[in-house]
């Protein structure tokens, strides 16, 4: 009896170690002279042949993503910034956590901010962040630390702990950035072996790396970005750092082989890639994020990707292209969409099948607008589940497993206006999380992305929707929905959802049951 009054006592103080907002936050800024680094000086001609534009690599392949994250890594002179919704302690995780310390150890400045929402032991973060070199932030922290009281926290104080940072964003010296919706995760990175995700980023060289910095310093000098030594009152033992180090070693070139492995793949990437400008697309462009201020009301002020897209598409003429994981559009949206459709423009959207989505309750919501989206003109398609990207030819091409899932956000407008974000079509993304996305005027990038969506939308990788209307003089005066596709070469034309599992299909039908489904997420 003594004992278990022990442990019921020892949860209870766990659960009850809080934050410490006292601890200093200095305020820091992004590089100011970005041309004095070696990355730099790397577009520094292309650059003047393109005066006032910025370079745009896409990044379709989760491979060469990582492998663009780990060059630029490598490749930093003086700062790294990154921010994050999500990162993972996977194989990805351990691996850009080693480069960065890496990267500290020959004196680059290293910013690290994490959103709370998904971050698990604390310790790993405060011990990196005890290296001299090494900040770590982590954004809208719950107060009380122990995971079994993040619950109780969603009860008592939802307003701000359901609001989260969801941005994703690196940036090298200023001068080099990736945004998009990668996570840092293995399933964002095609690397992991039970399923992974479809997505895309953007590389950005040049003066537009500048909004991305201005947008990463609103956050970290935000008061809701606490450091990492905030999250307990532990001290760092001298030996905590060198076993972090160690892990991190172990973990990622444990292998005999695998260190070579690595610098042979960076080093071709670097030489082929990075340092080759004539990989870049050269357009005008800009990045538009929300204010850190949407922790605590939601306003034009704060909502400023949302507004954006509104004005994009009020502006679209003939031509929108939506690849969206997550797609709820809502009256308003779906009012927008049908007034695209009235006025001439076609409008294509991708979003995830049933079988394929990782949110039965996002599919359940969306589901509820797809008859009157059909009506209305839209095409929609929805991807499947194990759909498996063709090869290219190098090595940081080559998918190394099946994609599952759905988890892009991008938009291609009249062939030539390029979006892509964190931005998901949808109610979270417009009242509750924080967004980060680039616009970029190029009919060149526009005309690659549509190719690698078009890809999508082909019968090997998403079934189309069709509404079946009744035939004339029939008594049966329902519509119908069919889902026409392809499995194994044949073609197929199916009368139910594609699902994974009965309990897929039951889970999406029990949260259909519920009015106004959508402002539960």
């Amino acid at each position: 009896m003594r004992w278990m009054v022990y442990i019921a006592l020892s949860s209870l103080l766990l659960g009850c170690r809080t934050i410490n907002p006292s601890v200093a936050r200095p305020e820091s800024r992004s590089l100011a002279s970005p041309g004095t680094t070696s990355l730099g000086r790397l577009y520094a001609d292309a650059q003047a042949h393109h005066p006032g534009q910025s370079g745009f690599r896409l990044l379709e392949y989760g491979p060469e993503a990582l492998m663009a994250r780990a060059a630029m890594v490598d490749r930093a002179g003086q700062t790294l910034d990154l921010q994050y919704y999500i990162y993972d302690p996977g194989k990805v995780g351990h691996a850009l956590t080693q480069r960065l310390l890496e990267a500290a150890d020959r004196g680059v400045r290293v910013r690290l901010l994490l959103d709370d929402n998904n971050q698990g032991d604390d310790r790993p973060l405060i011990v990196l962040a005890s290296h001299p070199n090494i900040e770590v932030r982590v954004f809208n922290p719950f107060r009380y630390r122990a995971r079994w009281m993040r619950i109780p926290q969603y009860l008592t104080d939802l307003n701000r702990i359901n609001r989260r940072m969801h941005n994703k964003i690196i940036v090298a010296d200023n001068q080099l950035a990736i945004l998009g919706g990668r996570n840092i995760g293995d399933s964002y990175f095609d690397i992991s072996e039970e399923g992974n995700l479809r997505d895309f980023d953007v590389l950005i060289a040049g003066p537009l790396v500048r909004q991305a910095s201005v947008a990463f310093d609103e956050f970290w000098n935000s008061p809701w970005a606490l450091p990492a030594q905030a999250l307990s009152s532990k001290p760092v033992a001298p030996d905590e750092l060198a076993e972090l180090r160690r892990s991190l070693q172990d973990r990622v070139f444990g292998v005999p082989g695998n260190r070579e492995k690595y610098d042979a793949l960076r080093d071709e990437y670097t030489r082929e890639v990075l340092e080759n400008p004539n990989h870049l697309v050269w357009a005008n462009g800009e990045v538009i994020w929300d204010s850190p201020d949407k922790m605590t009301k939601t306003s034009p002020e704060t909502t400023r990707v949302a507004r954006r897209i509104e004005q994009e598409f009020d502006a679209c003429q003939q031509e929108l292209l939506i690849e969206s994981g997550y797609f709820i559009p809502g009256r308003e949206g779906l009012k927008q969409l049908e007034t695209l459709e009235e006025e001439g423009v076609q409008v294509k959207v991708l979003t995830s099948a049933l079988e394929a989505t990782d949110q039965p309750l996002v599919y359940s919501a969306y589901r509820r607008y797809r008859k009157d989206l059909l009506r209305a003109g839209v095409e929609i398609h929805e991807y499947k589940m194990q759909t498996r990207l063709s090869p290219g030819t190098k090595r940081w091409f080559v998918p190394r497993s099946a994609l599952s899932s759905l988890h892009a956000k991008v938009m291609v407008f009249d062939h030539r206006r390029v979006w892509i974000g964190s931005f998901n079509l949808d109610a979270r993304s417009v009242w509750y999380n924080t967004e980060i996305a680039a616009l970029i005027y190029s009919p060149e990038l526009a005309a690659q992305l549509e190719r690698n969506v078009l890809d999508d939308f082909t019968a090997e990788r998403s079934w189309q929707v069709v509404l079946e209307l009744p035939p004339a003089g029939s008594a049966d005066a329902r519509e119908r929905l069919k889902w026409v596709g392809e499995r194994h070469g044949v073609a197929l034309e199916l009368d139910r959802e594609p699902a994974h599992n009965w309990w897929q299909r039951f889970r999406a039908d029990f949260y259909s049951l519920f009015p106004g489904v959508e402002k539960l997420l």
